[in-house]
């Protein structure tokens, strides 16, 4: 087995912080270099469970005919439910389904939608409503959100109800020459070929890269300290945020709740209705934190559950054990075509030769714990890092059934370890006209839900600071 030990170290220490402790393709170095110059560097387009995509059709500014060649799918249906593709820029999927029920005048309730999309980016993704107008539908064009291929089903879209997402990324200020560049990508292809895929670690938009605390709120939230939670959100300043919040931070701090309010501007939603709800309820900390879109309470144990996954998967590549071969004590799962755990194996010395024919022919794939209160915990080794995780974190999986917040229970999931890279294929190798003598790349590729293309990117760039890198 290799020994991944000593490469822990050389991760950009806030990965650290996300509980991502080493690379896996060590035997190929990154190309560096930088995304999300432009919000049209990062596309992400949704791909619905009977193979539909929701495309991006705009460009970065806003013009008809994108990047983007081919027509959208003539997707046809009926029922009361009216969908259609939300296409955004610079503003989370939360904010942009409050914001588009807002210039609809609709609950914000009767939407929905398959998953979350990240802001840095130019994003396309199913969204469905009960009973909408589709003509007023037809007129949201707006800088930051648009509108287009509506359609109608008989039932709504729910969390999880996607295949995965297409990715086109541009990454620029590339010092290699293109040759070199060329290089280096064909060798990093062939290592992700060889290994079977990245470690499917969460990536770094699951914790924040400005405020990276998702998961530590998530923690307070656990063990039920509310107050501290809110301090953690609210009150905390970190070094990259915006000096100018930092007055409005400290006075929250102080308890001058009223002029932090005046202090804190209109794009901080979640901050001002949590000060507003305490200004109204002293002490309510519990209060102030239901004052968030339930998706966004959820976010914070999730980011919880995901920091400790990353851990154990950290744990156990830098330990040599392998996550294209189970061993004694793993879950290994066949995963059906939408890419879902359809049913798990122990392995054990009975059956492992067995499961390793099956895992090399694809049927079967390994699984780890993405830990909640139904968890059971892996056996041997496997099982020996989880335990130790948990045990050096304070938390016991039972925990996850949050009594005192319980829309925000957790009850735990088996995710794969490794993620498979489908459609690779690079667009470009040119020079960067943002960054006189360097170069760009451009590539897409596809991953299944739930994984991450930035966990690709850090693999192939590996760069010593993600922020400046543009994670």
């Amino acid at each position: 087995m290799t020994s991944y030990k000593g490469v822990c170290n050389k991760v950009p220490l806030l990965e650290k912080v996300y509980g991502i402790d080493t690379y896996y393709t060590v035997d190929v170095r990154g190309i560096g270099g930088r995304i999300r110059s432009l919000y049209g560097d990062f596309i992400v387009e949704e791909i619905s469970l009977d193979g539909f995509i929701a495309k991006v059709k705009f460009n970065e500014k806003g013009d008809e005919a994108s990047c983007k060649t081919e027509e959208c799918h003539d997707i046809r249906g009926s029922g009361a439910y009216v969908w259609f593709v939300l296409e955004k820029k610079g503003l989370d999927t939360v904010k942009a389904v409050r914001r588009l029920a807002r210039l609809l005048k609709v609950d914000e309730r009767r939407f929905s939608f398959a998953g979350l999309k990240d802001s840095k980016a130019i994003t396309a993704q199913f969204v469905s409503c009960l009973n909408v107008s589709e003509d007023e539908l037809r007129k949201i064009h707006t800088e930051q959100l648009k509108v287009h291929t509506i359609f109608r089903r008989p039932f709504p879209l729910k969390p999880g109800l996607l295949s995965g997402n297409r990715f086109t990324i541009k990454i620029r200020n590339i010092d290699l020459p293109k040759d070199d560049l060329a290089h280096t990508l064909s060798r990093f292809i062939e290592s992700v070929r060889t290994k079977g895929g990245i470690p499917a670690y969460y990536g770094h938009q699951r914790f924040g890269t400005i405020r990276p605390n998702t998961h530590l709120i998530g923690l307070y939230i656990l063990k039920g300290d509310f107050e501290e939670a809110f301090h953690e959100l609210v009150c905390k300043y970190y070094p990259l945020e915006p000096e100018h919040i930092k007055e409005a931070k400290e006075l929250v701090a102080k308890g001058d709740l009223k002029r932090a309010l005046t202090l804190f501007p209109k794009a901080y939603t979640y901050e001002r209705s949590m000060i507003q709800h305490l200004l109204n309820h002293r002490k309510d900390y519990i209060g102030a934190f239901r004052r968030l879109p339930l998706e966004v309470r959820r976010l914070f144990i999730q980011a919880l559950q995901a920091y400790l996954f990353n851990r154990v998967l950290s744990r156990r590549i830098i330990e040599g054990l392998p996550l294209n071969t189970p061993i004694e004590g793993d879950y290994v799962a066949f995963i059906d075509k939408l890419g879902r755990v359809a049913s798990t194996i122990k392995v054990t010395s009975y059956n492992k030769k067995d499961i390793e024919k099956m895992v090399k022919k694809g049927r079967l794939r390994l699984v780890l714990n993405v830990i909640g209160y139904n968890t059971i915990l892996a056996g041997g080794l496997p099982g020996e890092i989880e335990r130790e995780v948990l045990e050096s974190e304070g938390i016991k999986p039972e925990e996850f059934k949050v009594k005192h917040f319980p829309e925000a229970s957790a009850k735990g999931y088996l995710r794969e370890g490794l993620m498979e890279v489908k459609s690779f294929k690079v667009l470009s190798i040119a020079e960067d006209p943002l960054n006189k003598g360097k170069n760009m790349l451009a590539i897409t590729f596809t991953l299944g839900k739930g994984f991450y293309a930035t966990v690709l990117l850090r693999e192939l760039m590996k760069p010593t600071d993600i922020v400046s890198a543009g994670f």
